[in-house]
């Protein structure tokens, strides 16, 4: 039986949110099944609605940024479940403050592709 792992992507950016969608359904070993939200708001509701496996967060949206949009998220009463950084900021001192605040992984979109992402995921829902 192929384990289902639920999503929660948190994303601005219509392409990104397209190739995570992609990377995510390439998948042999586990399904994906994937929320999409592009602000912060909408995924503290989303995650007052229904558990998810794990969120994906971009910490650049239309209303939070940077280590901001982490440290928001994971106040929320809502917040459960793992999380793995997406971003665009290519930054070793942001990445190692991001770390610090107990995320899962920092990765950096440029440097994405479909098995580091489903590796990644893998390893935060196990932990």
């Amino acid at each position: 039986m192929i384990e289902t792992i639920r999503v929660l992507l948190v994303e601005d950016n219509p392409g990104d949110a397209f190739l995570i969608q992609e990377y995510l359904s390439e998948a042999d070993s586990c399904s994906y099944q994937l929320s999409h939200v592009v602000r912060l708001d909408e995924a503290i509701a989303k995650l007052n609605d229904m558990p998810f496996d794990i969120v994906l967060l971009d910490m650049s949206l239309p209303d939070s940024h940077g280590i901001e949009t982490v440290s928001r998220l994971q106040s929320s009463h809502a917040l459960q479940s793992p999380i793995i950084v997406l971003t665009g900021l290519k930054d070793e001192s942001v990445a190692r403050q991001t770390i610090q605040l107990n995320v899962q992984d920092y990765l950096v979109k440029s440097d994405l592709d479909d098995s580091s992402l489903q590796r990644s995921i893998r390893y935060a829902v196990e932990r």
